[in-house]
């Protein structure tokens, strides 16, 4: 689940923290990534089930994992 206010982001239920840099976070989440674009981002607060990001976001993108399909 996703919670967007005006300079923050709540990020709930994800599985890894694939990289962050100052204006690129990405997340691994279940079924897919999410891609934050911004400038000044931080991560604010941090447990095991959650990440408060904080910062400007300009955008929030999501790419949805590849599936193999063996025969």
């Amino acid at each position: 689940m996703l919670t967007l206010n005006k300079d923050q982001l709540m990020i709930e239920h994800y599985e890894a923290i694939c990289r962050a840099q100052n204006d690129e976070v990405e997340v691994h989440m279940e079924n897919y990534d999410l891609i934050i674009e911004g400038e000044n981002l931080f991560m604010m607060a941090m447990t095991k089930d959650e990440i408060l990001l904080k910062g400007t976001i300009h955008c929030v993108r999501i790419k949805e994992h590849e599936t193999s399909i063996r025969s």
